[in-house]
Order: C-alpha cells, then sequence, then structure tokens
C-alpha cells in the first residue's frame, strides 16, 4: 500500500511538471483575461491594449519613428514541436507615411517567437507602397530568410509550425482556404522561451489599430512559466505534505492492525 501511495503522488508531482496543458486558445468564449499567463507590455510605443468580449485589441498611436512594438506576452515555454495560430483584423491604419531615408519602413501586425536558436515572426506588414503576408528569421547560426507574398485582405490567420527542428509559415483567409508561406526554414528544437502577439511600427511614426480574435498553441511540451515562480512552487508544497501524511496514516493504522492481532 506505501509504495502505491508513493507511486500516485510521483505521478502528480510529474504531471504537474511536464506541463498539463497541451492547447492554450482564446476566442470569443474564451477572452485573454488569464493575467497568470498573459502579460502586456507597452514599452516606449505608448500604446494600449483592451480586451472586449469578442477579442483583444491593440492601438499604437502616431509618434516617433524608433518605438518598440506592443507586445501581448505569453508567459510560457514551448518544448518540442508545435503550432501557433492567430486571427487579426486590421482597422484604421495607413500605409506608412515614413520618409524615403526610412528604407525599410513598415507597421507590422505580427507573431513573434524567440529562443536559443534565434527568433522568428510571421507577419501582415504594411509599407509605404504595398501590404504583405510573409515571415521574418534570424537563427542565432546562419543567415537570416525573409520572404513576402501580397496581402489581398486586412484580416485572416496567419500560423508558424514547427516539427523538428523545422520552422513553416502558413496562411488563410479571404478567398484562400489554406496554404504554405514560402519554403521551409532550419532553424532548431531548442525551447521558445518568448512568445508574443505584436504591433510592431518599425521605423514608422504611423498608428497602427489592429485586434485578435483567435488564437492558439498546441505543443509538445507547454509550461507556465508564472505558476513555476510561483504558484507551482505551492503546490508541489502541498504534494510533499501530503506524501507525509499518508506514510504517517499507513503506519498508524499498521500500528493499530499489529496490536489488535
Amino acid at each position: 500500500m506505501l509504495r502505491f501511495l508513493i507511486f500516485i503522488i510521483v505521478l502528480s508531482i510529474h504531471s504537474y511538471a511536464s506541463g498539463a496543458a497541451p492547447i492554450v486558445r482564446f476566442d470569443s468564449a474564451h477572452p485573454p483575461n488569464d493575467h497568470m499567463l498573459y502579460q502586456p507590455s507597452v514599452g516606449d510605443s505608448e500604446g494600449r491594449w483592451t480586451i472586449d468580449e469578442t477579442c483583444l485589441h491593440g492601438i499604437v498611436p502616431a509618434g516617433g519613428a524608433k518605438r518598440s512594438p506592443l507586445k501581448w506576452k505569453v508567459d510560457a515555454r514551448l518544448e518540442g514541436d508545435f503550432s501557433i495560430a492567430f486571427h487579426y483584423r486590421i482597422h484604421d491604419t495607413p500605409r506608412s507615411k515614413a520618409k524615403s531615408s526610412a528604407k525599410d519602413s513598415r507597421n507590422n501586425v505580427e507573431l513573434f517567437i524567440a529562443g536559443a536558436d534565434g527568433f522568428a515572426s510571421a507577419f501582415h506588414s504594411i509599407t509605404p507602397k504595398d501590404e504583405n503576408w510573409g515571415y521574418y528569421v534570424k537563427p542565432a547560426a546562419g543567415k537570416e530568410v525573409f520572404f513576402q507574398i501580397p496581402a489581398t485582405d486586412r484580416t485572416a490567420t496567419l500560423e508558424i509550425r514547427r516539427v523538428g527542428k523545422t520552422l513553416t509559415f502558413h496562411l488563410r483567409g479571404g478567398e484562400i482556404p489554406g496554404m504554405q508561406i514560402g519554403p521551409p526554414v532550419d532553424f532548431g528544437d531548442s525551447p521558445i522561451h518568448e512568445l508574443s502577439l505584436q504591433l510592431f511600427p518599425y521605423q514608422s511614426p504611423d498608428a497602427i489599430d489592429a485586434s485578435f480574435d483567435e488564437f492558439s498553441i498546441h505543443a509538445d511540451r507547454f509550461v507556465r512559466l508564472r505558476d513555476q515562480s510561483g504558484g507551482g512552487s505551492y503546490m508541489v508544497i502541498g504534494m510533499m505534505i501530503l506524501v507525509v501524511l499518508s506514510i504517517g496514516a499507513f503506519w498508524a493504522l499498521r500500528r493499530k492492525f499489529v496490536a489488535e492481532g
């Protein structure tokens, strides 16, 4: 019986440590109000996030041309294969009005991931000349990869997938039922420790107004970092107390049976 109790408790601790939630999402039925998982980051963007009944809404006002992105960060770590998808709508966001000296001026609505292997983003980009869907990958070792195609709509679903060490990027929306954007990219299989939805006025003084009404994460292993550093420690302590109480109860019952026998 003692061995059985210890087995159950160890199994419970292992299940917690291995990340019990393989899927995370928000949509119209599941608003992104989990403050232990989602963390807004304004930086010097001067932007703001609001949450209503159907979506996450971000606004970056017009300002300087050297601002950081407005981020909606997921406080978690992804390990192994994964798929991250988001559906967005761009509202009153103009073509970038940056001067011609800013060659790479763009207003991006994007998903950003980073880890020891480098970083990558899937984006809808609005430049002074056009609009595009695409991706950018900067490996820690190797050449950067940039690929884009013309965007025909301001609402769509973009997705980043990793299988093994390879990233692929996918698009659904409008008249496009589903397609891969560009070729696969060698990246690596190290954990992803930074993940965020972003509104990024890159070298642009313009305002960006966009909303995210669907967001999902599927991963081999999903670890909520805030639980591990905070509430998770209390859970482990509670389990250890349960071990002690269970062992104590077992020996008390054993002594009782011996005395009565």
